[in-house]
C-alpha cells in the first residue's frame, strides 16, 4: 500500500484525515493504525475509501496494489 498517495488524496479530496474519516466513517485512531501497517483495511472499509475519495481504478491499484509484482 502506498500511504503517501493515499494521504495526498485524502488531503486534496477531502481537507483532512479528521474530514475523511467523518464522511467515511473511520475512528481516527483505527484509520492512523491502518495507515501505520498496524492492521490492515477490509475490503469493505476500500470500498468506502475509493468512494468518499472518487478514485479511479488507476489510483486504486496505485495506492493499494504498489507491492503486488504482475
Amino acid at each position: 500500500m502506498d500511504v503517501n498517495i493515499l494521504k495526498g488524496k485524502i488531503v486534496e479530496r477531502c481537507g483532512t484525515i479528521q474530514e475523511f474519516c467523518d464522511r467515511a466513517v473511520f475512528n481516527r485512531s483505527t484509520f492512523d493504525r491502518k495507515m501505520n501497517g498496524k492492521s490492515e483495511f477490509t475490503m469493505e472499509e476500500v470500498r468506502r475509501i475509493v468512494n468518499v475519495l472518487s478514485l479511479s481504478e488507476e489510483e486504486t491499484r496505485n495506492i493499494f496494489f504498489a507491492d503486488v509484482v504482475a
